[in-house]
């Protein structure tokens, strides 16, 4: 039977237990790919060239979008050839995109001062508070419900990317700013984070990324749009400052990688640190 990549894609997705964003976001590059190639090309005659115009396509895009992009579809002819849709590896011999290595962005001590300043109430308080203590996603607080945290026991549950689910210690801190947080808006369960238009009614991920950008520019510390200073800054900041205490499986469990090389990232920052005695012992 000759299955057109159209339907390949369809059903590749339909596979899939990715989370809505990563569903989108798949979704979106395969048909791209499926509309170079061919939407009723079968998928078993994609060869080395075809895979060479769609990829010309991407070449305006930077390298750690580009990289992405191969990936999804990389996994998709990947899972063709595991059901014997596909024979072979079209995309072989197209490189893989290098990135340049940069620094991550992350907020210094007096940032975090000011920004934690500018935060109009108690809500704001625990929400980046979590976010800098725990490295908590945007859409990690979306998703905490309030059976999720334990202020006696101080722990708390997160259900993160893919529907993963982590127990981790509650700081001090981050359970004060909840307390004060539920002591002003009363709810015996549901959502954490609520909208304040809705009560019943979560956060979601995108307003709660909004929120943390307005706050970090009220706070004079994001002075453009794409400065890299945004909510994901303060779970870098998280990051590199676990580094400076803990090991690198310690900081990878807070984290929630998946992954030890996504933590070693975080370590250039740590390690120009603890190399500052060394080429300046005064």
């Amino acid at each position: 039977m000759v299955t057109p990549v159209g339907e390949a894609v369809t059903a590749y997705v339909a596979t899939r237990r990715w989370a809505s964003g990563t569903t989108k976001h798949s979704t979106y590059t395969l048909d791209q790919f499926a509309d170079v190639v061919g939407v009723d090309t079968p998928i078993g005659a994609v060869d080395h060239d075809a895979c060479a115009r769609w990829w010309a396509t991407r070449q305006h895009l930077a390298a750690s979008s580009a990289r992405s992009r191969r990936s999804t579809v990389a996994n998709f002819l990947r899972w063709c050839r595991h059901t014997g849709l596909l024979d072979g590896d079209p995309l072989a011999g197209i490189p893989i995109p290098r990135e340049p290595r940069r620094m991550p962005a992350v907020l210094s001590d007096d940032d975090v001062a000011a920004l934690l300043r500018v935060l109009p109430d108690d809500r704001a308080d625990a929400i980046v508070r979590l976010m800098y203590r725990l490295g908590l996603r945007c859409i990690d607080c979306a998703n905490l419900q309030i059976g999720d945290v334990d202020l006696k026991g101080l722990t708390i549950t997160i259900t993160g990317k893919g529907g993963h689910v982590d127990l981790l210690p509650l700081p001090v801190e981050c359970a004060t700013a909840i307390r004060r947080y539920l002591g002003r808006h009363r709810a015996p369960a549901g959502p954490l984070f609520r909208t304040y238009s809705t009560p019943s009614r979560a956060m979601s991920a995108q307003h709660i990324s909004e929120c943390v950008g307005g706050w970090l520019r009220e706070a004079g510390i994001k002075q453009a749009r794409h400065d890299g200073i945004g909510a994901h800054a303060l779970r870098r900041t998280c990051a590199t400052d676990l580094l400076k205490r803990a090991t690198i499986r310690q900081t990878q469990a807070v984290l929630r990688h998946q992954s030890l090389q996504s933590t070693a990232r975080y370590l250039r920052w740590s390690d120009a640190e603890e190399l500052r005695s060394v080429v300046d012992p005064a």
